[in-house]
C-alpha cells in the first residue's frame, strides 16, 4: 500500500500591524477603515476582531493572505458611517494566530489647524475715477477652512452690493489653503468726498482682518523740486581707488524731510532733514569696485511739497572688456627764447573713456597750469590730450616733465603709464596729429 505524510506548516506570529482610513466618505454616507497585517505564517492562521468602544463588531471583511518575502500579509476592512467617526469614535483592529497577536487602534485624524487669512485692500486709480467709477478690491490669501464672509461699509454704513468669489485652494501638507476676493463698485461722487472711508471685514473662524481706506484729495506737485548726483571725480576712482558720490536737492519751498543714498537697492547713506532748508546734500563714500562694476546708485528725497518721494540715478558704464590705452609725450613746438611752451600728451585708443592724466615735474606735481580735453570718440574706443603749459627757464634748466596715465586697462600691477620728455630728450623728426578740440575746451 501507500504511505501519506501529512505535515502541518510552522506557525509564526504576525510581526506588525498598520491602520488605515479613508480620506473622504462615499456618497451613502459610510467610509472604509482597515487594518494590514505582515509577517505571519501559515495563510490560513490569522484571524481578526472588531470592536469599538463598547462592542464587538461583526460585519468586517478579510482578504485571502498573500505571500511576500517568505511570509504572508493579510487585511481586513470595515464599513462605519461617517457621523460616528466625525463624532471621533475610535475603532480597535486585533490579529492573532496561536503564536501572538497585534492590536491597532484607528482615531480620526485632528482636524488641520485653521490658517488666518492676509488680507490686501486696493483702492480706485485716478484713470477710473476720471471716468467716474470706483472700483475696490479685497483679497484674502492663504486661509483655512473655506468658509468666510466679506462684509463692506462705506462712512461707516453697509454696503451690500459687493461680488464675492473663491479664487483657488492650494493644499500644504494636510492643510488645503483658500483664496479670496470680493469686489465693490461704488460711483466715483461716492468716494471723492473729503475724508469719505470704505472699510473691508474678512470674518472667517481663524481671526477676523479689516483694511480701511481713506480717501484723499490729491495733492498737485506746483513746485520745482530738483534731485541732482555728483559722481565722484575721476581722480578720486582711477588714482586714489575711492571717492564721494553727493546728493543733492533744492526747492523753491523749505519742507525736506528726508534724504537717501541706495546702491543697488540698499542703503549706504541716509540723513532725516529738520528745519526750513530749501536746500540739502548728502555724501556717500564709494569704492573703486562699486564703481567700476555698474553698481546702479540712487538719490531719493522727500519734501512735504512731493505726493511721493523724487529719485535720479547715476550708473557709470560699464567697462566690460576695458583697452589699455597707448601714451605719447609731444615736444613743445619751435618758441621764441623766454616764452612760455606747451607740451603735449596724447593718450589714445582706450576703452571705457573714463581716464585720469596728471603731470610730474621731476616726479614731483606740477604747480604749472594744464588741461586735458573731453574723450573723442572713434568707433567705440576713445582718445584724449593733455597740455601743460611750463616757463622757458625750467625747460631750459633740464627739469624732466612726465604724463602720468591712469586707467582701468592698465594691468593692476602698473596702475599707470608714464611718459616722460625733458630738453634733452632727442627729437625725433615732427609729429603731426590732427585733434578737433572741442569747444569748452579751448581757452
Amino acid at each position: 500500500g501507500t504511505k501519506v505524510t501529512v505535515s502541518s506548516a510552522q506557525q509564526s506570529a504576525p510581526t506588525s500591524i498598520f491602520p488605515m482610513s479613508q480620506c473622504t466618505s462615499d456618497s451613502d454616507g459610510f467610509l472604509t477603515i482597515g487594518c494590514l497585517v505582515r509577517g505571519f505564517s501559515p495563510a490560513d492562521s490569522l484571524t481578526f476582531k472588531w470592536t469599538d468602544s463598547t462592542t464587538e463588531l461583526s460585519d468586517f471583511v478579510q482578504y485571502p493572505a498573500f505571500r511576500r518575502d517568505g511570509d504572508y500579509t493579510k487585511i481586513s476592512s470595515l464599513r462605519i458611517r461617517k457621523s460616528d467617526w466625525d463624532s471621533k469614535k475610535s475603532y480597535k483592529c486585533e490579529a492573532s494566530n496561536t503564536e501572538g497577536k497585534l492590536v491597532t487602534v484607528i482615531t480620526p485624524p485632528s482636524p488641520p489647524p485653521d490658517a488666518r487669512a492676509t488680507v490686501y485692500l486696493t483702492v480706485p486709480t485716478k484713470m477710473e475715477l476720471d471716468n467716474e467709477t470706483a472700483t475696490f478690491m479685497c483679497l484674502a490669501q492663504r486661509f483655512s477652512p473655506k468658509t468666510c464672509t466679506f462684509k463692506w461699509s462705506l462712512d461707516g454704513k453697509e454696503v451690500t452690493k459687493a461680488i464675492d468669489k473663491c479664487d483657488k485652494s492650494e493644499k500644504k501638507g494636510s492643510v488645503t489653503e483658500y483664496s479670496a476676493t470680493s469686489i465693490l463698485q461704488i460711483s466715483a461722487d461716492d468716494w471723492k468726498k473729503p475724508n469719505s472711508k470704505v472699510k473691508c471685514e474678512f470674518v472667517h473662524k481663524a481671526g477676523n482682518e479689516e483694511r480701511e481706506a481713506a480717501y484723499a484729495i490729491p495733492f498737485q506737485d506746483c513746485s520745482d523740486i530738483a534731485v541732482d548726483i555728483v559722481a565722484p571725480s575721476l581722480e578720486a576712482m582711477l588714482k586714489n581707488r575711492e571717492g564721494v558720490l553727493k546728493c543733492k536737492a533744492s526747492a523753491d519751498n523749505s519742507g525736506f524731510t528726508k534724504i537717501t543714498i541706495t546702491a543697488n537697492n540698499n542703503d549706504i547713506a541716509e540723513k532725516p532733514v529738520e528745519g526750513n532748508d530749501k536746500y540739502v546734500e548728502l555724501d556717500a563714500p564709494i569704492g573703486y569696485e562699486e564703481w567700476s562694476n555698474g553698481t546702479e546708485f540712487t538719490c531719493t528725497v522727500e519734501h512735504n511739497e512731493l505726493a511721493e518721494p523724487k529719485s535720479t540715478k547715476f550708473v557709470r558704464e560699464n567697462g566690460k572688456n576695458p583697452k589699455k590705452p597707448t601714451v605719447f609725450i609731444l615736444a613743445p613746438p619751435e618758441h621764441k627764447p623766454g616764452e612760455p611752451m606747451t607740451l603735449t600728451c596724447y593718450v589714445k585708443d582706450f576703452y571705457p573713456k573714463e581716464v585720469f592724466v596728471s603731470w610730474l615735474a621731476d616726479d614731483e606735481p606740477v604747480t604749472s597750469k594744464y588741461s586735458t580735453s573731453l574723450p573723442i570718440q572713434t568707433d567705440q574706443i576713445f582718445s584724449v590730450y593733455s597740455q601743460l603749459t611750463v616757463n622757458d627757464s625750467k625747460w631750459k634748466n633740464g627739469t624732466v616733465f612726465s604724463c602720468v596715465v591712469y586707467h582701468e586697462g592698465i594691468d593692476e600691477k602698473m596702475r599707470v603709464l608714464t611718459r616722460s620728455i625733458d630738453d634733452n630728450t632727442e627729437k625725433a623728426g615732427v609729429i603731426n596729429l590732427s585733434m578737433n578740440t572741442p569747444a569748452s575746451c579751448k581757452d
